[in-house]
């Protein structure tokens, strides 16, 4: 996502994400695992954060949310932006495994 800010104001900024196993389609159908995955989220603005007001009680770490594998995170804070000041979020995801399924005989292999 991205956001402008207006004018010169302070907001308040709130991401949650998860990442985990696929529900079935249907009912009855198979509860599917998906391969093993974690998740980052960076949130990033086009002006230095620490240079602007109330940015010294912000760390590096409050624009980082790891997401781990069926949990839910969730990152949550305020900042001041300038008019003009754009803020957006960029999402990254690495597996850690992957399953591999044979159609016919319904065998899931680890690679």
């Amino acid at each position: 996502g991205i956001f402008t800010s207006p004018e010169e104001s302070k907001y308040r900024v709130t991401v949650s994400a998860v990442v985990g196993g696929m529900l079935p389609a249907k009912p009855g159908d198979i509860l599917m695992k998906t391969s093993p995955v974690y998740a980052q989220i960076f949130l990033q603005t086009t002006t230095d954060i620490h240079r602007l007001p109330n940015r010294d009680m912000l760390r590096d770490e409050d624009y980082y949310l790891l997401v781990k594998e069926d949990e839910v995170a969730d990152l949550s804070f305020s900042l001041v932006m300038l008019g003009g000041e754009t803020l957006w979020l960029e999402t990254g995801h690495v597996t850690t495994s992957k399953y591999y399924r044979e159609a016919y005989d319904h065998r899931v292999t680890s690679i």
